[in-house]
């Protein structure tokens, strides 16, 4: 899923867009899924200082860290790693000292995609239980496929 070339950048909005007409997300088959709030885009590698971050939205794509003003503690901002590589779309949230609450998840999950698109957090056999952080929790949507739900009398 490559992006096309650069073509207008406003920088009062923090938006772009590439001669295939995306701006700052992802595309299958002219469905956009993936959203990236590149506003809130961050870059903490020393090394990439001073590449502009329009150069660095073109090298990652959707790829990034993202520092997220909390609406509810505003001195918590949410952190928040995301990629949509192999076949997935994914983002981490994680707090310093605590995890994420719900609300919290769904203002990410509101950033990153549209509201009616259904995303999950796995709870995997505890042998490919992987912890990085005490205080991180993930979404996941695969792409180009929905998730069967339940009835909705059940949930």
């Amino acid at each position: 899923m490559g992006l096309g070339a650069l073509t207008t950048l406003d920088r009062s909005s923090d938006t772009y867009t590439f001669m295939d007409g995306c701006h700052g997300c992802s595309q299958l088959n002219g469905n956009v899924m993936f959203k990236v709030p590149n506003k809130y885009r961050i870059s903490c590698r020393k090394e990439l200082a001073h590449i502009p971050i329009t150069d660095q939205i073109l090298m990652f794509g959707n790829n990034g860290d993202f520092l997220i003003p909390n609406p509810f503690i505003r001195k918590q901002p949410l952190r928040v790693i995301a990629s949509d590589g192999l076949g997935w779309e994914h983002v981490s949230v994680s707090l310093k000292e605590r995890c994420p609450t719900w609300p919290e998840m769904c203002v990410v999950k509101n950033l990153f995609w549209d509201a009616e698109d259904c995303v999950i957090q796995f709870h995997p056999p505890k042998s490919d239980y992987v912890n990085n952080h005490p205080f991180c929790l993930h979404m996941w949507k695969k792409i180009g496929s929905e998730f069967e739900l339940p009835e909705n009398i059940l949930v």
